[in-house]
């Protein structure tokens, strides 16, 4: 959609390669694009539980549903997805993404019924980025809770989380390039997840 392939990001295969390497059994995956790929959930949540990060730099909805054979490979009983802002970034069209999340949903539940599916919502980029998708993504996230209804999964709203009274993004959630988080951003994360995780 919108000219854009996930192909087209260099992380995409190297990293795809690199998961192929682990066969095991996992608790939890979390799974989505540069947000999920810095997060070292291993070790900012407290579980006994198994956790394995399925985040790649750049990816797209797309990309996220032409991988998810090898992350369901690990047997997972609860999922966490995090993905779309980039599609935003690269002009994907938000009903091809909603398409690919769609699929995506479709055959997870087809191929494990059990595993717990938990959507979270796209995060805010910071007032002070030179392009701000911040309605874009308010649009998505809107179009997301209604698809997690549709498929019954868990809605997690961490977007609002990143703003204060008085309706203005938390800069210090946010790091430099407007986008990614800071460790602040993270633990306002974690702590909007964790009450699924135990």
């Amino acid at each position: 959609g919108g000219g854009y392939s996930y192909l087209s990001n260099p992380q995409y295969n190297a990293y795809e390669s690199m998961f192929e390497l682990y066969k095991g059994v996992a608790d939890i995956v979390f799974a989505g694009d540069s947000y999920t790929a810095r997060g070292h959930f291993d070790e900012l949540v407290d579980t006994k539980a198994s956790i394995l990060n399925r985040g790649i730099g750049s990816d797209t909805a797309e990309g996220l549903y032409n991988r998810i054979d090898e992350i369901l490979s690990h047997k997972p009983s609860k999922l966490f997805i995090l993905i779309g802002a980039n599609d935003i970034g690269k002009g994907v069209p938000i009903e091809d993404t909603l398409h690919f999340y769609r699929l995506t949903l479709e055959k997870v539940k087809a191929e494990l019924p059990n595993c717990e599916i938990y959507m979270q919502s796209v995060f805010p980029t910071s007032q002070n980025v030179l392009i701000n998708n911040n309605e874009k993504i308010k649009a998505l996230n809107q179009a997301l809770k209604q698809l997690a209804l549709e498929q019954m999964c868990t809605w997690v709203d961490i977007h609002s989380k990143f703003f204060n009274e008085d309706g203005n993004v938390i800069e210090e959630y946010i790091s430099g390039d407007g986008v990614h988080l800071t460790g602040k951003g993270y633990q306002t994360w974690i702590s909007t997840i964790k009450g699924y995780i135990s």
